[in-house]
């Protein structure tokens, strides 16, 4: 059973579910996308349950707090929440001194360049990665100042917002996926977060060289809506593993079919994070 948690970050409220704390071994962190929230991973909950497992609602968004005044909605503010969840947990959980190890990120989305930003601020807490339908860099970053503002414009008009949503489902999207996602983008994330968050002036430090992450297992999953640039992937992240599921899929494939996302998911874990997550043997106990 889930355990409803919360800390404070920058005068940010950050509520998170936590799942089986009293275990050992490497968390598994769930990171939901833009206007998300944890609540659309309600199809991997029986993996959460098997092991140590975190599901966060990013600052802005869910059921955490959103102040307006001087907040910047930026990948490095929701990664350093992300680092917060992780160190408090570990402090405050870890009640036997477990051996527990740095985090197995899961994002989707926007969350992908979260679990990145995560990784290079803070690598001693990450594990392994995986993207779900995600990309290298968050693509409003490389617009212009002027184009941020026109963007600015368009996300405040919920009937484009809704279009936007719309247009990354396809006929394998459940109805009752496709409600659940525009009522939690469309009504959980206030407009000014909404807003922000892709239209910032505050971008992420630029990528340098020599960031190789050569150590950390990577798996990127996508359903071919968003172009992956698997050689720049790889530049910084050489493990990094490529899956597409090109049959059909939309944005939020994990939903749209739980069983094989949640099988692809642990046969991963177990090949290469050594981790076993089924029915069997689910304390995520690295052997």
């Amino acid at each position: 059973m889930a355990v409803e948690r919360h800390i404070t970050l920058n005068d940010s409220r950050v509520v998170y579910d936590g799942y089986n704390a009293h275990l050992p071994g490497p968390a598994l962190v769930f990171i939901h996308g833009y206007t998300c929230s944890s609540a659309l991973w309600s199809g991997q909950v029986h993996l959460m349950q098997r092991m140590r497992s975190l599901a966060i609602d990013l600052p802005g968004h869910g059921r955490s707090g959103a102040p307006a005044a001087g907040h910047q909605y930026t990948m490095e503010f929701f990664a350093n929440a992300v680092a917060a969840v992780l160190l408090t947990e570990e402090t405050s959980t870890n009640t036997n001194n477990n051996s527990r190890g740095p985090a197995i990120l899961i994002g989707h989305s926007m969350g992908g360049p979260v679990a990145t930003m995560l990784l290079r601020l803070h690598p001693h807490l990450v594990n392994a990665i995986i993207y779900v339908d995600s990309f290298f860099d968050l693509p409003e970053s490389l617009l212009t100042h002027a184009q941020r503002q026109a963007l600015a414009a368009k996300r405040s008009d919920d009937t484009f917002w809704r279009a936007t949503i719309e247009s990354f489902f396809t006929t394998r999207t459940p109805a009752n996926a496709r409600d659940k996602i525009l009522q939690i983008m469309l009504s959980t994330t206030p407009k000014h977060v909404r807003v922000n968050t892709c239209t910032t002036d505050v971008q992420p430090h630029a990528w340098r060289r020599d960031e190789v992450f050569d150590a950390v297992p990577a798996l990127a999953i996508h359903c071919g809506m968003f172009q992956v640039d698997e050689e720049r992937w790889k530049a910084h992240l050489p493990k990094l593993t490529v899956k597409e599921w090109s049959d059909g899929y939309g944005h939020f494939l994990f939903m749209e079919d739980p069983e094989r996302f949640n099988e692809e998911l642990s046969a991963w874990l177990r090949g290469v994070a050594g981790l076993v997550v089924d029915g069997k043997a689910g304390n995520g106990v690295c052997p």
